[in-house]
Parts: C-alpha cells; structure tokens; sequence
C-alpha cells in the first residue's frame, strides 16, 4: 500500500516590480496551479499566505496532497514539474527566473486529529513547525514525542483540529514537519500570539529536545482540486471568503 506523502512549495516572488502581488496570484492560481495537478499524483493542492510580509520570510505557501511519497522525487516526476516551468501569463519559458520556488518533498508519518471533531470543517490557519531531534543524525522522534505533543497541543488550544507529522524524503536537517490546523481566523496582529501560545507549551516538552526550532504561521488563500476528482471525495465550498474542504482524510 503506497505511503501519503506532501509536496511543501514556497514562493517568493524575485522582483516584484516585473511582477507584482496581483499578477503572481492571477499567473498562480489561473496557471500554475492546474499544471501541477495536472501531473496527476496530487488531487489536492492548498494554498497560504504568510502572516509575516517581512521580505526575507516566504510569502506563499502550497501544500500538494500526494498519494504516493515514493513519487516524489521521481524522474516522472521531475518530468512533470519541468512541464510548469512555462507560463503565457507572465509570458517566460522559466518562471523561475521571476519567482524563486522552494520544492520539499514529505512523507507522512502519523496524524491525530481531535477527538470528536468530524471531518468536515474549515481549515483557516496552519501553523508549521520545521524540527531536528537532538542526539544522532539520524535521530526519530519516539513515541513520547508524539503523546507529549498531542496532548498539549490540544488541550493548549482550543482552535487545534488536527495534527500530522512529515518526514522530509531527502534527509536534509530541519527533517521533521509539523502542521498544525486550527478552524479560527488568524489576522496578522494575532498570528504571533497563537505561535507563540503552541510554540511555548511545545518548547517545554518536545521542543526542547530538538536542536532545530522554525516555525511559520499561514492563513488559508485558496483550494483546487484536480479536474475530475470532485466526486472521488474531495469539495470545496467557498464562503464570507473560507474555503471548507470535505475530505476523509486531507493531509
């Protein structure tokens, strides 16, 4: 059975006079997007914007469900992303020349999400740890780390829906992923203090063992689905701006 794994793409955009905000995001979301679905190893992308609009932070952030982590890295796959490299919209055969995009590629490991909370509900904010366990290079994260986690995380925050823990495929330190997804709204002058809520309970306990502490904090953009895989079981219902994602399982 093939193991889920997560395509983890930022974006910052290299000279934003050549292409501004509203241009990047007609050239992503009209373009960019259906390209990469259209591999077919994803049915799912996601997509965020960074609540930190510093200029060194990434400014976006897509998450592609995969069905198979093994593909990722693959040389059909490699195939398929040289295929997005070419966009009319913003009228260049390289976009990278224009958009520095970051490509990781996960496999999933384990997910909890709260208990009693069903499947179908709106997904807002997501919060991202990037983690190094201390100790060996090729040092895991045992048990505790994941119960230990798990518990004060959701009795630290109310909003908390689920949690999934990623491993990156090529081995590079920061290896382990964390996401977290709660169902509140996160402005920017509120995004630090939920961070810093979940990051303080963590860093006591988990965290504290790791050598390698980042985190990001997105707010939810935007949602596609691969052409033809609505009725395999995934919807997007868009309202007052949110997109609620009807799914089994969608990380």
């Amino acid at each position: 059975m093939a193991t889920p794994g997560l395509l983890h793409v930022t974006a910052r955009v290299c000279n934003t006079e050549a292409v501004p905000d509203d241009l990047f995001n007609w050239f992503h979301d009209e373009e960019h997007l259906g390209a990469m679905l259209a591999g077919g190893y994803s049915d799912l992308a996601l997509r965020y914007k960074n609540v930190d609009s510093s200029p060194n932070s990434n400014q976006y952030l897509t998450l592609y469900i995969v069905k198979d982590a093994a593909y990722l890295g693959s040389r059909e796959h490699e195939r398929q992303i040289k295929k997005t490299m070419r966009s009319e919209i913003l009228q260049t055969d390289d976009i990278t020349k224009l958009i520095d995009f970051e490509l990781t590629a996960y496999t999933k490991l384990r997910t909890y999400p709260r208990h009693g909370v069903e499947p179908r509900w709106q997904v807002e904010t997501l919060f991202c740890l990037y983690i190094e366990p201390a100790g060996q290079p090729d040092a895991g994260l045992d048990e505790e780390w994941y119960l230990e986690h798990r518990g004060h995380m959701f009795a630290r925050c109310k909003a908390l829906r689920r949690i999934t823990w990623y491993l990156r495929n090529d081995g590079v330190s920061p290896r382990f992923l964390i996401l977290h997804e709660l169902d509140c709204k996160c402005p920017k002058d509120s995004a630090k203090e939920i961070a810093n809520a979940i990051a303080d309970s963590s860093r006591n306990l988990v965290l504290g063992k790791s050598k390698v502490y980042i985190q990001e904090v997105y707010t939810l953009i935007g949602a596609q689905v691969r052409h033809g895989t609505a009725a395999r079981g995934f919807t997007l219902v868009r309202g007052n701006g949110i997109y609620q994602i009807v799914s089994e399982e969608m990380m």
